[in-house]
């Protein structure tokens, strides 16, 4: 029953992200830089919320947390399109930004509760195909719904949000015996007792994870920037190219969720990373929009391989998961933000190659960073284990 809520919130939430472009360009009139600070205001209240909110997350059952978190979001996106005010607009997408904090990292906690293994790579598979899929379609019905008239994109984000709550409530009266808290996982072979719980692969994975994410922040803006002007690509084509990546993404969630070879082996991760470093660097010196297309599938996998790590590593064997999900939340949106400043600044400044080779810089930062963390790390455990 939790895919379908995943699954409306984020479809609502990539409604309301767009939507409030339309909305704040077409009814308040807002230039195009407070357009972008809006836009930013999002990420950076979501990421202060996934902190901030650590001990309330823990303590209060998910079923409520999340309830709480969808309701807050369907008042906030609401009361933007009623208000029609420009700072009014800021203060709410802020606490929207706040209320999604008690949303992803309680969800992604709450499906794994318990679970390790391949029972674990499963379920996260079939969360990242949920919310990749919500993702997806969220851009088409956001344009069809705006072309219907301004505001109605914010009006049908409020509405999903809404269902979903329906969803949560639903829920609640028909599985009474739904977990109140989030219980402590049985300790996993491959999890180490000296780390504080969990796998030291984790570092590894946040480290690609942060370089998979930056790099989508980068493509994002550069692509979105370079259309029509360094690259010979029309906006529909953006449209297209950007789908391939995503189908691909969600398409590497469910294959890598239902299987288990890449359980606990680095190579794996340190592999993705170089490829990573190789993509950007071909896509730094290519402009033709095929060769676009394929190097966007290749990005597809990156993402989705270094995602499903993450998540994967992060909880397996530990005993709070909503925090490591906070975590991999953190870093991936730390990567969105400065991938797309990133973007914005080098190409403006230097051209498209400059702004995907930093890309690639990050990506082989990421690499080196992981590797010393892992071996780090891995001998201070040896240490503690000998000394025990």
């Amino acid at each position: 029953m939790l895919y379908p809520v995943v699954f409306l919130f984020a479809m609502a939430s990539g409604i309301s992200s767009l939507g409030l472009i339309f909305f704040a360009k077409s009814v308040l009139g807002a230039s195009p830089g407070r357009i972008g600070f809006l836009s930013a205001i999002f990420n950076v209240f979501y990421v202060c919320g996934c902190y901030c909110f650590r001990n309330l997350s823990a303590t209060l059952p998910p079923r409520y947390s999340i309830f709480a978190a969808i309701f807050i979001s369907f008042f906030n996106v609401g009361m933007i399109f009623l208000l029609k005010s420009l700072f009014w607009s800021f203060v709410f997408f802020a606490f929207y930004g706040l209320a999604s904090a008690l949303f992803w990292p309680v969800m992604m906690g709450w499906l794994s509760a318990g679970l390790e293994g391949r029972r674990l790579g499963k379920v996260m598979g079939w969360y990242g195909f949920s919310w990749s899929l919500g993702s997806i379609i969220s851009p088409v019905v956001a344009g069809c719904l705006e072309d219907m008239g301004k505001s109605f994109a914010l009006r049908g984000a409020s509405f999903a949000f809404l269902v979903a709550a329906g969803l949560v409530v639903l829920g609640i009266f028909m599985i009474p015996d739904l977990s109140l808290k989030i219980a402590a996982p049985p300790r996993q072979p491959g999890a180490n007792p000296a780390t504080g719980g969990g796998t030291l692969l984790r570092y590894s994975a946040w480290c690609s994870a942060f370089a998979s994410w930056f790099m989508i922040g980068t493509i994002t803006t550069v692509v979105a920037l370079a259309a029509g002007a360094d690259l010979d690509i029309t906006k529909k084509t953006v449209g297209i190219i950007f789908l391939v990546r995503a189908l691909t993404m969600s398409l590497v969630f469910v294959v890598m969720g239902q299987t288990s070879w890449w359980h606990f082996r680095e190579k794996q991760i340190a592999i993705g990373a170089l490829i990573g470093v190789v993509a950007m660097i071909f896509l730094a010196y290519t402009r033709a929009p095929v060769m676009i297309g394929f190097i966007m599938l290749i990005v597809g996998v990156i993402v989705g391989q270094s995602y499903t790590n993450s998540i994967f590593h992060g909880v397996s064997g530990a005993a709070d998961k909503s925090w490591r999900m906070a975590i991999h939340e953190m870093v991936i949106n730390a990567g969105v933000v400065l991938g797309s400043v990133s973007g914005g600044v080098v190409y403006g400044a230097f051209g498209i190659t400059s702004a995907y080779l930093i890309s690639a810089a990050i990506w082989m930062i990421s690499f080196i960073a992981a590797g010393i963390v892992f071996t780090v790390m891995r001998r201070r455990a040896l240490v503690q284990n000998r000394s025990a």
